[in-house]
Parts: structure tokens; sequence; C-alpha cells
């Protein structure tokens, strides 16, 4: 991927519990840890793509994004940015 300009992959996340409709994930701690791990090997990022699932919605996406970066945020190959206007100007995942 490196060689190829890739320096980023995109994760397709679920939450806990739920998954595709071929029942692929159901639960992404399992596999994550692994994608992380590998990814700050070969110097790649890891940028989450928080799947549609039949209850999302405000509420539910924002406890996601929490559990994501709670679980995962401090990991060096988590692909982060800096918010502008943030008064921490601490990076967040994106």
């Amino acid at each position: 991927m490196k060689e190829a300009g890739v320096d980023t992959l995109v994760y397709s996340w679920y939450p806990r519990g739920l998954s595709d409709e071929n029942g692929i994930s159901g639960n992404p701690d399992k596999l994550m840890p692994l994608v992380l791990e590998e990814a700050e090997r070969v110097g790649l990022w890891v940028a989450i793509h928080l799947e549609p699932y039949p209850s999302r919605n405000a509420a539910t996406v924002m406890i996601d994004i929490e559990y994501i970066n709670q679980k995962y945020g401090m990991h060096p190959a988590l692909f982060k940015r800096k918010r502008k206007g943030s008064k921490t100007n601490k990076p967040v995942p994106v």
C-alpha cells in the first residue's frame, strides 16, 4: 500500500453486537487492535468509517464516537486531526 502512495486505510466499523448484512463484524474489538498494530508496524494510518445501522441516530453516533475515542483514541496509528477553533487544540480521531 505504501509503495502505491496509500498512507491511510479506512476501517469499516459497526458497534459491538451489530454486523453487516453478511453477518460480518459483531465484535469490532476483536479485529481493530490487530489492524491498528499492523498499520503502525508498516507506517499507515487507520481512519474509521462508522457504518450505518438500523437504530443509528445522533445520540448513538455520539456514543459510538466516544467509545472509539476512549478505546482507540490514543493509538498512534489512528488517524487524527486538530479541530479548528478547539480550545485544547488536541488532535481527535477522524
